[in-house]
C-alpha cells in the first residue's frame, strides 16, 4: 500500500505544534501544584512526627504511672504502712530493686515518711541495682515533689516538672534528665503513711524522640514556660537550671513564634527563613481521663503541658524548587519531541487503519471459531464467517437476527437458561451436543462472555463456540479402547480359572449322570416310581446350577455397549465375589463381604466397573498364595454426601516399598508371574469415571486397594 509522504509530513507538524501548545498549560499547572506540593508534604511528614512523638511521650508516662500503681499495690507496701519495721522495709526494697532492674527505666525507688525522711531506697546505679544503707537516707521534705504530693489523696499522683536531678543541692552530673511520679499511700484506715516516689530516667525519653524526629535538632521539646528541654543542639537544654544559660528559651530566640505558640495548641509558623510545625500536649490527660475512681489518677493533668515543635528550614526546599523548572524543561521537551513523533505516527496510522481494519476482520473470519455478538434483546449484530460453514448463512443475512430464529426451537430452548444467565452478568461456558443446518450435529464448547457497562448495565453478550467433535470422537475411542483391554483381561482371568470353572461345572453334570443312570436302573421296578421324581428333581436343580454358571460366565465374558448406566456396587460386589469364589476355594481363601446398606446409585459404565473389581480380588488372591497361613479377604462398601466408595482388604504380604506407587504402572509388578497390567488398567478405569483408586499397607499385614467413584449430583 503507497503512503503520501508530503501528507503525512504535513499532518504531523500541524498535529505536533497543537500537542505541544496543549502540553505547555499542564505543565505550568503541575510546575504550581508541585510547589504547593513539596511544601505539603514536608509540613504533613513533620505534622505526622509530631503526631509519633507525642504517641511515645504518652506511652511512657502511662508506663511510668502504671508501674508506680503497681509498687503502691504490693503485699510488701501494704504490710510496710501497716508496720513500719525494719524487715517490712527490706521486703520493700528487694521488691523495688527487682522492678528497676526488670524495667531499666528508673533511676530511683523511694519510699519517703511523711516527715520527709527516706525509709526505702533503691538506686539504679548504672544498670547494677542496690538497696541504700539506712545510713546514706536522705532528708526530702523540703523538695517540691515531695511537697506537692504530701498534700494530695491517696487517689491522686504527683508529676514534677522535667528537670535535672539535683542531689545535695546541686545538679547532678553527667547531667541527668528526670520526672518525678509520687503518690501518697495510706494504711488499712486510710491515714497516709508516706509518700512513694519513681524517678524516670528522662533521657531514654529524649533519645526516642530523637530518633522519632529522624534528622538531628528537628524535632524540639519545650517546657510551658518555653525553655528546651530537647533542642536543635545540646546547649540549648536546661536554661532555666544552668547557668549561663538563662537566653536559651524560645521566646528570647523566636519572640514572634513564641507568641504564636503561646496563643493556639497547634499550628504553624512561616518566615522566609524557616517554618515551624508546633503542639501543646497534655501527656497526663489520657490517664486522667482513664480513671475510674478504684484507681489513682494524676493531679493537674489538664495543666501539666509540654510543647512539641518540628523545625523546617527553607533552604532546602526553596533549592528542591529550584531544580523543578530545570526538571520540567527537560521533560517538555522530551515530550514535545515524543508528541511528534506520535503525530507522524498517527498520520501514518490515519492512512493505514483501513487496511488493518480490513486485515482484522480477515482474520476473525478465518478462525475456526463461531464469534459473534448478541445484544440484549438476543439479536445478533456480529457474526465471523464461520457461521456461514456452520449455518450456510452470510454475516449480513445474519445481522438482526434472532437467537431463536437461527438455533431453532429446540436448540434454543436448550440453552436459554444460559442466554438469561449471560444478560444477567454472569459469564457462561457450558459444553453440548446441537445440530447445525449445514454441519449437522457437532459437539460444542459454548462461551457467553456479558459486555457489562462501570455502572453494571448489561448490554449483551459475545458469543464463542468452538467445534470439539474430533476431541469427542477421539475420547469415544479411547473409552472404546478401555473396553477391549478390559475385555482381554477378563477372558485372560477367567483362561487363569479354567480348571476351577471345569470343576464347578463338571460337578453338577456329573450329579446329573449319576440321578439319570439310577432312573433308568429303577424304571423296570413297579415300587421306584416314586424314589425316581426325587431324582428327577434334583437333576432339574443341577442342570440349573449348571445353566446359571455357564450364564453367570457368558455375561462377564461378553463385551457389553459402552455407555453410563445406574450401577450398584453392592450388587457388583456380590457378583464378582462369587465368580471369584472358585479361584478363592483354589487359594484356600475365604471372601467375607461387608456392604452398606443403602448403598446410593452411581452413574457409570458396569462392565468397566466389574472389571475394576475383578482385577483387584485376583490380585489379592495372588498376593495370598504367596504368604503363609490361611488368607482373608474383605470386600466392603461404604459412601457419604459426594461418594462411593468400595475396598478389597487382604492379609497378605502387603505392597513392597521398592515397588510403591509404580505398583499402577504399566508392566510394574513384584508377581514371578504376569504382565502388570490389570492394576495400570483399573486406574485408567477409574480415573475415567473422575474417580481415585489407591492403596495403603494394613498395619496388621496385607494392603487395602480402595476405589472411590463420584456420586451423581442431586437434581
Amino acid at each position: 500500500m503507497r503512503i503520501n509522504a508530503r501528507r503525512v509530513l504535513r499532518r504531523a507538524l500541524l498535529l505536533g505544534f497543537v500537542f505541544a501548545l496543549v502540553l505547555a498549560i499542564p505543565f505550568v499547572l503541575y510546575y504550581r501544584a508541585e510547589t504547593r506540593s513539596q511544601e505539603h508534604i514536608r509540613l504533613a511528614d513533620k505534622e505526622r512526627v509530631i503526631r509519633l512523638a507525642a504517641e511515645v511521650i504518652r506511652h511512657e508516662m502511662d508506663a511510668a504511672l502504671s508501674d508506680l500503681r503497681l509498687l503502691a499495690n504490693l503485699y510488701e507496701t501494704r504490710a510496710l504502712l501497716a508496720g513500719d519495721t525494719p524487715a517490712n522495709r527490706l521486703l520493700l526494697g528487694q521488691e523495688a530493686l527487682e522492678l528497676l532492674r526488670q524495667k531499666r527505666l528508673y533511676d530511683q525507688a523511694r519510699f519517703i515518711g511523711m516527715d520527709g525522711r527516706e525509709k526505702v531506697r533503691v538506686n539504679f546505679a548504672d544498670g547494677h541495682p542496690r538497696i541504700v544503707a539506712a545510713a546514706d537516707l536522705q532528708d526530702k521534705g523540703a523538695r517540691p515533689y515531695f511537697e506537692a504530693a504530701a498534700r494530695l489523696d491517696p487517689s491522686r499522683i504527683h508529676v514534677s516538672a522535667f528537670d535535672l536531678n539535683v542531689e545535695h543541692e546541686t545538679v547532678e552530673v553527667p547531667y541527668k534528665p528526670m520526672i518525678r511520679f509520687a503518690m501518697p499511700v495510706a494504711d488499712g484506715q486510710g491515714r497516709k503513711q508516706g509518700v512513694l516516689v519513681l524517678n524516670y530516667l528522662g533521657q531514654r525519653l529524649l533519645d526516642r524522640l530523637a530518633k522519632v524526629g529522624g534528622q538531628p535538632g528537628t524535632l524540639w521539646l519545650l517546657d510551658a514556660r518555653g525553655y528546651w528541654l530537647l533542642g536543635s543542639a545540646p546547649e540549648d537544654a536546661w536554661g532555666f537550671m544552668l547557668p549561663g544559660r538563662e537566653a536559651q528559651h524560645l521566646a528570647a530566640r523566636y519572640p514572634d513564634l513564641w507568641r504564636e505558640v503561646a496563643r493556639h495548641d497547634k499550628g504553624l509558623h512561616a518566615t522566609g527563613a524557616y517554618r515551624v510545625v508546633f503542639e501543646r500536649i497534655h501527656p497526663l490527660r489520657s490517664e486522667a481521663n482513664a480513671g475510674d475512681g478504684r484507681i489513682a489518677t494524676p493531679a493537674d493533668a489538664d495543666s501539666y503541658h509540654w510543647i512539641l515543635a518540628s523545625w523546617i528550614p527553607s533552604e532546602p526546599l526553596r533549592a528542591a524548587q529550584a531544580a523543578l523548572p530545570h526538571r520540567l524543561g527537560m521533560m517538555y521537551g522530551i515530550l514535545a519531541l515524543f508528541g511528534f513523533a506520535l503525530a507522524g505516527g498517527l498520520s501514518f496510522l490515519g492512512d493505514r487503519n483501513t487496511a488493518l481494519a480490513r486485515l482484522t476482520e480477515n482474520v476473525i473470519d478465518k478462525l475456526p471459531v463461531l464469534i459473534s455478538y448478541v445484544d440484549a434483546e438476543q439479536r445478533y449484530r456480529f457474526n465471523n464467517l464461520a457461521y456461514e460453514r456452520m449455518f450456510g448463512l452470510s454475516p449480513g443475512k445474519l445481522y438482526g437476527m434472532s437467537m431463536r430464529e437461527l438455533l431453532g426451537e429446540a436448540s434454543y430452548q436448550e440453552i436459554k437458561p444460559f442466554v438469561e444467565q449471560a444478560l444477567a452478568g454472569q459469564p457462561v461456558a457450558i459444553e453440548r451436543r446441537l445440530p447445525y443446518q449445514t454441519a449437522g450435529w457437532r459437539d460444542v464448547i459454548v462461551s457467553y462472555i456479558p459486555d457489562i457497562e462501570p455502572d453494571g448495565k448489561v448490554n449483551g453478550f459475545f458469543v464463542l463456540v468452538s467445534d470439539v467433535t474430533p476431541v469427542k470422537e477421539s475420547e469415544r475411542r479411547e473409552r472404546q479402547r478401555m473396553q477391549e483391554l478390559a475385555h482381554v483381561s477378563r477372558l485372560a482371568g477367567l483362561g487363569e480359572m479354567a480348571s476351577e470353572i471345569a470343576h464347578e461345572v463338571n460337578q453338577p453334570l456329573a450329579a446329573i449322570a449319576m440321578y439319570s443312570s439310577a432312573c433308568l436302573r429303577t424304571l423296570g421296578s413297579a415300587d421306584g416310581h416314586a424314589q425316581i421324581g426325587t431324582w428327577l428333581e434334583a437333576i432339574n436343580a443341577q442342570a440349573k446350577r449348571a445353566s446359571e454358571v455357564v450364564r453367570h460366565l457368558r455375561r462377564f465374558v461378553s463385551r457389553g455397549d459402552i455407555q453410563a448406566g445406574p450401577v450398584d456396587l453392592n450388587q457388583v460386589a456380590r457378583e464378582v465375589a462369587g465368580l471369584m469364589q472358585f479361584d478363592a476355594d483354589r487359594h484356600g481363601a475365604a471372601i467375607a463381604l461387608d456392604l452398606a446398606e443403602g448403598m446410593p446409585t452411581l452413574s457409570a459404565e458396569l462392565i468397566l466397573v466389574e472389571q475394576v473389581l475383578f482385577n483387584l480380588l485376583r490380585n489379592a488372591l495372588e498376593a495370598l498364595s504367596r504368604s503363609a497361613g490361611p488368607g482373608h479377604i474383605v470386600l466392603r462398601t461404604g459412601f457419604d454426601e459426594r461418594l462411593a466408595w468400595v475396598e478389597v482388604e487382604d492379609n497378605g504380604p502387603g505392597v513392597s516399598d521398592e515397588l510403591g506407587e509404580a505398583i499402577f504402572e504399566s508392566f510394574k509388578t513384584d508377581k514371578r508371574e504376569g504382565l502388570g497390567l490389570g492394576l495400570a488398567i483399573s486406574r485408567s478405569i477409574v480415573e475415567a469415571h473422575g474417580g481415585i483408586l489407591a492403596y495403603v499397607n494394613n498395619p496388621e499385614g496385607g494392603a487395602t486397594f480402595r476405589c472411590t467413584l463420584p456420586r451423581p449430583a442431586s437434581p
